[in-house]
């Protein structure tokens, strides 16, 4: 098994800084994404089976943009066709501080481990 492990995306559409692109998807969200990318294109060089992300996929608890939602998703379903993707539930991901289950990454127990 060969592993590689990420953290702290806070996957979000941040407007400091940021700039609607051509393909209508905000640049922030777009480095995000592109993070992503490149952590397919690693998995695959270096032929790595597991992915274990330690949590805050994305940016607020209480509210993620559609689009926002859609696009991390397509892209980690993308990455998991070819591997294992264990998903920790961050501070970020949970709707409320204290330990409880409503979170943002639930829906994605349908492509990964999520933990």
């Amino acid at each position: 098994m060969k592993i590689l492990i990420i953290s702290d995306l806070h996957s979000d559409n941040y407007t400091q800084f940021a700039r609607l692109l051509d393909s209508g998807v905000n640049s922030r969200l777009q480095a995000c994404l592109d993070v992503l990318s490149q952590v397919n294109g690693i998995c695959q060089s270096k032929e790595i089976t597991d992915i274990f992300f330690l949590g805050d996929l994305f940016n607020s608890r209480t509210a993620v943009p559609i689009d926002v939602y859609y696009l991390v998703y397509e892209k980690l379903k993308e990455i998991s066709d070819d591997r294992e993707i264990w998903l920790l539930v961050g501070n970020h991901d949970l709707f409320l501080k204290r330990g409880n289950k409503i979170s943002s990454t639930y829906p994605f127990e349908s492509i990964c481990h999520v933990i």
